[in-house]
């Protein structure tokens, strides 16, 4: 087609050349790319890939409720609410309110989560509370133990891991990462560019890395040097973990 192509090797060399566009960041810091399939832990000079990321959380969340992967997709993001009645909801923290719009009969006593068509009945084995305890401690293991265990191969003793990728979006995924290192290591999320997100990291960094780059194929160390093109870490730039606003309404 007469189009000039630029080989990357590692897509999460190139994760980490975006997420280092946060304004704010410097290079000491340890990129992690949580996606659907791998959790990509990237610093300076090493790097870690780790299979079990969203799909995996997905896909335990299913089997531990019995349900599809489709209804767990959803159930697994954020905070549910129980049908008291068909007009009456009640969060995870036993906090009701009334709804404008009631729901289907057949809902009363199920856990519901929010999906594009509303309210989306996934279980009624769980209290709102029992729920929210074992979607807590799921994120804290699937997600936080394999950030830990790569953590723990590609930079020990880091103290400051910038989180992108789609699932970083999750506030509850930042704060399960948070406990799971502990109070010495700072956890934030990534702004691609200051004003990207924290979804485009990969794509920015092949963009990026291209332009600096023209046809040729980088080498591992050219990587690494585009790795250290960050700025500095400042609080107010990074979305730090905290709870997640309710999901009644």
């Amino acid at each position: 087609m007469g189009v000039p192509v630029t080989r990357v090797d590692s897509e999460a060399a190139a994760a980490r050349v975006g997420a280092l566009t946060t304004p704010g960041i410097t290079a000491d810091v340890v990129v992690v790319d949580v996606g659907g399939g791998t959790v990509d832990v990237v610093s300076e000079g090493s790097r870690c890939v780790l299979p079990g990321a969203g799909q995996m959380l997905t896909a335990a969340t299913a089997a531990a409720l019995e349900i599809s992967r489709s209804a767990a997709e959803y159930a697994k993001r954020a905070e549910a609410v129980t049908a008291v009645t068909v007009q009456l909801i009640e969060d995870e923290h036993g906090r009701r309110q009334f709804l404008d719009t009631p729901v289907s009969g057949r809902c009363s006593g199920w856990l519901l989560t929010a999906a594009p068509s509303g309210w989306l009945p996934f279980t009624s084995r769980l209290s709102g509370a029992e729920w929210r305890s074992w979607r807590l401690a799921a994120k804290r293991q699937v997600i936080g133990g394999n950030v830990m265990r790569g953590i723990e191969q590609a930079a020990p003793g880091v103290t400051g891991v910038l989180l992108v990728g789609g699932v970083a979006g999750d506030d509850e995924l930042v704060r399960a990462v948070t406990e799971q290192l502990g109070h010495d290591v700072s956890v934030g999320r990534g702004n691609v560019a200051g004003r990207l997100g924290h979804r485009f990291a990969v794509a920015y960094g092949l963009v990026a890395m291209a332009a600096r780059m023209p046809g040729g194929q980088p080498r591992d160390e050219e990587l690494d040097r585009a790795d250290r093109s960050g700025g500095s870490m400042n609080t107010h730039d990074m979305d730090v973990a905290g709870e997640h606003p309710c999901a009644g309404g």
